[in-house]
C-alpha cells in the first residue's frame, strides 16, 4: 500500500512539474505546426474557377497552382491561368518568407507586363 501511495505521489509531483503557462503551450502549440508544415518539398493541383454574375451568367478559369518549398527561403507559390484565351498564361507567383516581407508579382503575358504588388 505504501508503494502504490509513493507512486502516486510520484506521479502528482512530476505533473505539477509539466504544467505549462498559457505562453508556453501556445508556443509549443506553433512550434509543432511549424514543423509538420516543413517537408512538404512541392505540391501540386489544378483548379477550376466558375464565376457568377448577379444575372447567372457564368464564367470559368483553369488554374494550374505550384508550390515550393525552399528549406531556408522560404515557400514559393505559382498560380497560372490556362483558358480561357483572354487571360492565358496570366501568372501570380507568392513568396513567402520569415525574414523579408511577402513579394507577389503578377505577369500579365498578354501585354508583357509584369507588376509587384
Amino acid at each position: 500500500m505504501k508503494k502504490n501511495l509513493l507512486h502516486i505521489l510520484l506521479l502528482l509531483v512530476s505533473l505539477s512539474v509539466l504544467a505549462e503557462t498559457p505562453d508556453e503551450k501556445g508556443l509549443a502549440i506553433a512550434v509543432a505546426a511549424d514543423e509538420r508544415d516543413t517537408g512538404f518539398v512541392d505540391q501540386t493541383s489544378d483548379m477550376l474557377m466558375i464565376l457568377r454574375n448577379r444575372q447567372g451568367q457564368e464564367s470559368t478559369r483553369y488554374i494550374r497552382n505550384r508550390v515550393l518549398e525552399v528549406d531556408g527561403d522560404g515557400d514559393k507559390f505559382l498560380s497560372i491561368f490556362d483558358k480561357p484565351a483572354d487571360v492565358k498564361h496570366t501568372a501570380m507567383l507568392n513568396e513567402l518568407n520569415e525574414l523579408i516581407p511577402v513579394t507577389n508579382l503578377v505577369l500579365l503575358w498578354a501585354v508583357n507586363l509584369l507588376l509587384k504588388i
